[in-house]
């Protein structure tokens, strides 16, 4: 991923064969060990036909929800959508 200039949004070439996409705050399991909180959306459809040049904006009304057993540190956000890239 490539953050765009001074913004908090990322930009990601997708291959056209991709049909979903996760993302997320970069914290791997061997720091969810150590204690350290994951944050990721749930499994988000892609469609190379509907979706270029958009962008995935996370519901951020809806409360991100814990993982349970080892991934209890982990947090997924529910719910957002594609929209058209504004600047």
């Amino acid at each position: 991923m490539e953050k765009i200039g001074n913004t908090d949004i990322y930009r990601v070439i997708a291959p056209s064969s991709a049909a979903g996409i996760i993302f997320d705050n970069g914290v791997g399991d061997d720091e969810m060990s150590e204690g350290n909180e994951a944050y990721q959306t749930e499994d988000i459809t892609y469609d190379q036909k509907f979706n270029p040049g958009q962008v995935y904006k996370i519901d951020m009304t809806q409360q991100a929800k814990a993982g349970k057993g080892i991934e209890k540190v982990k947090y997924k956000y529910p719910a957002g959508a594609w929209a058209d890239y504004v600047s």
